[in-house]
């Protein structure tokens, strides 16, 4: 079976929380000219050499400060990867707060999810971008607990009827939008985007019958994803009509503007680029390298050895997610 050596090696360290840390080792650059190819077996050498020192540098930036260490702790969440639960639980619940869309996107995604206690309280305020307002109200709804005042109509539907106009096919924005958010989250985080995304546009579903918003499947397929059960409905219809729905600026901040770019170009900016360039780079990775090669590995590989917290994080969510999808 294909990548049975790496899968097993994957599956011993993308075990959930707990465990001894291994220890981080330091890795040679892999070589931009380097031949990508190599086989399985050159992939299985690979994630049995480095996925240990991934899921250590995601550990380990859990427990540091700032918005990289939330971003580990919601990484960590994301892959199963072994961690400590308190410093998770810790940076989790500091990064729901954080000036970053993304990273307070992302945290109270994982505080929806459950396991980390009752929501913070919300500092964002009335003017905060909409799809990090919709994951928090998710999380308050999802956890049976009262919305905040500045969140009350954070997920209600347009006030008004369907748009006149002939939006995009909404299931192929969604699918953009899953892909987009891909490196970051499995499924939460591209919903409320869409959700946002479909309420401002005031999207229809033309099927048989009635024509239904989109944005009312999308938000009970949010805090469905966040494992809401069926109370959840209850509370979504006393949720007020949004007035004058927001533009996200997080929305059009998902995906990298590499995305489209060759693989080799993209090996190359994580091994010789500067910080922005190596950070964009790893993100476009994840989405970009459907059948993983060791060059892809490689690449990542040679950025969890940088000075830079951010680019540690990111090269380590980036490997792991290569690795498990290179194992399959």
């Amino acid at each position: 079976m294909r990548g049975r050596c790496a899968l097993a090696a994957l599956a011993a360290l993308l075990t959930g929380c707990g465990g001894p840390t291994p220890e981080p080792v330091v890795l040679a650059k892999t070589p931009s000219e380097e031949p990508t190819g190599g086989g399985q077996a050159a992939v299985d050498a690979l994630v049995a050499r480095d996925a240990a020192a991934a899921v250590a540098a995601l550990d380990r930036g859990a427990k540091a400060d700032g918005d990289p260490a939330s971003l580990a702790a919601a990484y960590a969440l994301r892959l199963g990867a072994r961690h400590d639960p308190a410093a998770v639980r810790s940076a989790v619940r500091r990064g729901t707060a954080s000036g970053d869309d993304l990273v307070a996107a992302l945290c109270w995604r994982w505080v929806g999810a459950g396991g980390l206690g009752d929501p913070p309280e919300w500092r964002g305020g009335d003017s905060a971008d909409p799809v990090v307002a919709a994951l928090a109200a998710a999380a308050f709804v999802r956890l049976d607990r009262a919305l905040p005042k500045p969140l009350a109509g954070a997920l209600g539907l347009p006030d008004r009827g369907p748009s006149d106009r002939d939006p995009r096919s909404p299931a192929s924005r969604v699918d953009e939008l899953r892909r987009a958010a891909f490196p970051y989250d499995d499924g939460p985080l591209a919903l409320a985007a869409a959700f946002v995304e479909a309420r401002r546009e005031r999207w229809v579903d033309r099927g048989p019958g009635d024509p239904a918003l989109v944005a009312a499947r999308l938000r009970a397929e949010l805090v469905a994803a966040l494992g809401a059960g069926a109370g959840a409905a209850d509370r979504l219809a006393a949720v007020p009509a949004a007035r004058d729905p927001m533009y996200s600026e997080l929305a059009a901040r998902l995906g990298s503007p590499l995305a489209s770019s060759p693989l080799p170009i993209l090996r190359g900016a994580i091994i010789q680029g500067d910080r922005q360039l190596r950070v964009d780079a790893l993100r476009a990775l994840a989405i970009a390298s459907p059948r993983p090669e060791a060059g892809d590995l490689g690449a990542a590989a040679s950025a969890l050895g940088s000075e830079d917290p951010l680019t540690r994080v990111e090269a380590a969510r980036t490997y792991l997610l290569l690795a498990a999808r290179a194992a399959q």
